[in-house]
């Protein structure tokens, strides 16, 4: 059986002590430069010719594209927290100190696996100080949000470029060598801060705004 998902607000509702509490859905990632998200623009405008009707317009039980000025790769889901707790997030993520870098475009994948594509992604290397990163990052979360979920025994970096109700078109297996080609030689993304979200989630989509930009040396 898989386990229940974590959810702050539900405790709050289920206690009954933190009435009115004004909850926050927060993560932690870096954007992506400018070379790299026109990169990855040119790659979904030629995938809605492949996938058949799953246009950037098209109705979410198909698709649902990740708009550009949204691209990003998170670092650390936090998920819901307090709006009284997010100042402690802040100072404990300004605490970090990590180099900044330049990670490799690896080529596309699809979640969770590839018989059921619930998400089309384009990975990331996992460079020396990213992996530095991730781990300083999570370990600044979980000392100022004892109560968050447990970060992923692996990480795997990514970027999300779409996500599918149900299972993905039959024609994205297909689709995938198509984008690996139109990423290969693709320059590497250049990452020199981080950043904290906050994340409202939509009958549109998520919405994602920066709480706070963080600088890396």
């Amino acid at each position: 059986m898989r386990p229940a998902r974590w959810s702050l607000r539900l405790f709050c509702q289920t206690a009954g002590s933190t009435d009115g509490a004004d909850i926050h859905r927060l993560f932690v990632a870096f954007d992506l430069d400018e070379t790299t998200t026109l990169r990855l623009q040119g790659v979904r405008n030629r995938l809605t010719t492949v996938l058949h009707g799953c246009t950037p317009e098209s109705d979410w039980a198909v698709v649902k594209w990740v708009p550009a000025h949204q691209y990003h790769a998170t670092v650390r889901f936090i998920g819901e927290v307090e709006a009284t707790a997010t100042d402690g997030i802040r100072a404990a993520l300004s605490e970090v100190r990590q180099s900044s870098f330049e990670a490799q475009v690896l080529g596309a994948e699809v979640f969770p696996r590839p018989e059921k594509p619930r998400a089309l992604a384009v990975s990331l290397d996992l460079h020396p100080s990213l992996a530095a990163l991730s781990r300083d990052v999570a370990d600044a979360v979980t000392q100022s949000v004892p109560y968050a979920p447990a970060p992923p025994r692996q990480y795997r970096p990514h970027v999300t470029l779409a996500r599918f109700k149900g299972h993905g078109p039959a024609e994205l297996t297909d689709a995938l060598p198509l984008v690996n080609e139109l990423l290969r030689d693709a320059p590497p993304v250049v990452v020199s801060s981080f950043q904290l979200y906050d994340s409202v989630l939509t009958p549109s989509g998520a919405v994602h705004t920066v709480i706070e930009k963080f600088s890396l040396l």
